[in-house]
């Protein structure tokens, strides 16, 4: 198989292959340049929202045992608040800053239990999306990766999942053998937007299931979510 088929391969199969997994992961941001790179394509309203244009960056950390165990702690956005959410089976219960913890019904596990990261464990969406060039290798949080340039398809349904407009360019550095991504840096003309790159991770380690429980604060009260009521119910 050539190397993009064995590279194809890995990010398609990467949600199979690890049955836990331990990461820290940082995340860099550049909000002036992303709305730079929105108002270039004409999106006046994305160009026009969010605060500040200074780089912001923050740690973040992920726990993962299969089949539908996570938990996810982030650090601080731009305004002080940190993300503790802990999924366990159908439950998810949830913290944002200062705000009363919620618990949920989760229907999809991928698609809420890791947040903004889900694309790290699960690349095979972007195969989908974009045209991708072998690049070389290299040694990401101190495992073997594959190189990658991921050029973004805008002949597609814009339905699919993809990035944004402005986005032409994404680096991705792909686990060579989890299939997982260890970097990804998403591009505007050259410029980078937004750096997520996996600092430390431990592969099929064992993780004790407390880890997957959250634990309120002493006279914290976890709060059911309201749904809506059908119309007529």
């Amino acid at each position: 198989m050539s190397e993009l088929g064995d590279l194809l391969e890995l990010m398609h199969t990467a949600r199979g292959r690890c049955h836990a997994l331990r990461m820290a992961i940082r995340v860099w941001e550049d909000p002036g340049a992303t709305r730079d790179a929105a108002g270039a394509v004409g999106n006046a309203v994305w160009a026009a929202t969010g605060e500040g244009r200074r780089p912001v960056e923050r740690e973040d950390r992920l726990w993962y045992s299969a089949p539908d165990r996570a938990r996810l702690e982030t650090g601080p956005s731009p305004s002080g608040a940190r993300l503790v959410s802990v999924t366990d089976g159908p439950v998810r219960i949830s913290r944002l800053g200062d705000a009363a913890a919620v618990r949920e019904t989760v229907v999809r596990f991928r698609e809420v239990a890791f947040g903004e990261h889900g694309a790290l464990l699960d690349p095979s969406p972007l195969a989908a999306v974009a045209d991708l060039e072998v690049v070389g290798r290299a040694v990401a949080a101190g495992r073997e990766g594959i190189v990658a340039r991921a050029r973004i398809r805008r002949d597609l349904d814009p339905l699919l999942l993809a990035p944004p407009p402005w986005v032409d360019e994404l680096e991705v550095v792909v686990d060579a053998a989890c299939g997982i991504l260890l970097l990804q840096v998403t591009r505007a003309g050259g410029r980078a937007l937004r750096v997520v790159e996996v600092t430390g991770v431990e592969v099929d380690g064992y993780i004790p299931p407390e880890r997957f429980a959250y634990a309120p604060a002493e006279g914290e009260v976890v709060r059911d979510r309201q749904r809506p009521t059908p119309p007529g119910a």
